[in-house]
């Protein structure tokens, strides 16, 4: 004899059955997540489509550029609301990074006049983290700059002109460029008009993979081209987390020179791991520091007087605009 079971009962016990798959997902979502893409940098073509870089927030955070191919044929709005799409928390492209902007505080519209971008946004702007206020402002900076129709940026909130963070009230520059650096340690607004910005990259380990962060350093403006070069490279080795140790002497520069866009470096024999081989974690964020601090296309670097590059010896200069910084490889 079988047992009559009430609809009752029947739904009951569907609903904790659909209630534990759901939790199950759940919990196979955050504490199992599925495999982060992977990341690299490299230097050749993009692979063709258009490329471009989202800044996104380390755990501790740290901006970290990303770069990603996005559709092709997209005019200069359509181009720049992808980017900041790709920005907003729950829109990341990669895992173990976190969003800027908050997740209802879509771009409402742009404009641009000369070279100098007008971003507006909503009244849920102000939902930001106040942790991340100068990131906020960093990130948003750099990001739209990467166009190069794009030099200068201003920012609108519920239609009027931004002149301080709503969180902590930091001030905004007007315009916004990319003189405001990146990555800061400091609030560095007041400084803008008595040092000169250098964008040192630095490799970190993320999910198995190095990636390279950028940093702003400020010094004077009095600068010569061989001390730029001396503190990117002094900065690079206090920062970086490089899977290939290097020698505890000193990196130094023997001498440099500069012709036409091309650069001509002459480093000490320390750039050269354990194996007598270049470092590439090393040479990659010397270049990329180079390619974003002095606005060269070409580099010809050498160790103790021989020509090298990331393969090896080669007198061939290194084509800074081959880099691609951070790819994410969908």
């Amino acid at each position: 004899m079988f047992m009559k079971i009430k609809p009752e009962t029947l739904k009951q016990g569907a609903a904790l059955m659909f209630g534990a798959v759901a939790l199950a997902a759940y919990l196979t979502t955050v504490l199992w997540p599925s495999r982060s893409q992977p990341v690299q940098t490299v230097s050749g073509s993009s692979g063709g489509g258009d490329m471009v870089q989202v800044y996104l927030l380390d755990e501790d955070a740290t901006l970290i550029p990303y770069t990603l191919g996005i559709e092709e044929g997209l005019d200069l709005n359509q181009r720049v609301a992808e980017v900041l799409r790709l920005m907003t928390i729950g829109n990341e492209p990669v895992q173990g990074v976190r969003g800027l902007l908050p997740n209802n505080a879509q771009l409402e519209n742009c404009t641009l006049q000369g070279s100098q971008l007008s971003l507006y946004f909503p009244e849920n702007f102000r939902n930001y983290d106040p942790k991340t206020e100068m990131r906020l402002l960093e990130g948003l900076t750099w990001a739209v700059t990467q166009f190069d129709e794009v030099s200068e940026v201003l920012l609108y909130l519920a239609g009027e002109p931004l002149t301080h963070m709503p969180q902590l009230s930091t001030p905004v520059p007007l315009p916004l460029n990319r003189q405001i650096g990146i990555n800061n340690f400091e609030n560095t607004v007041n400084r803008l008009h008595d040092s000169h910005s250098l964008t040192v990259f630095y490799t970190r380990q993320k999910n198995g993979s190095s990636v390279y962060v950028p940093k702003t350093l400020r010094i004077s403006n009095q600068t010569s081209l061989q001390d730029k070069l001396s503190s990117i490279l002094s900065d690079i080795s206090v920062f970086s987390q490089l899977k290939q140790p290097l020698a505890e002497t000193p990196l130094t520069v023997l001498d440099c020179a500069l012709d036409e866009g091309l650069l001509t470096i002459n480093v000490s024999g320390e750039i050269l791991d354990e194996e007598k081989k270049v470092n590439e974690e090393l040479v990659t964020s010397l270049l990329l520091s180079i390619q974003s601090s002095l606005g060269v296309s070409q580099v010809q670097l050498q160790v103790d007087g021989v020509t090298v590059n990331l393969s090896g010896v080669n007198d061939d200069p290194i084509d800074l605009n081959s880099l691609i910084l951070n790819q994410i490889l969908l």
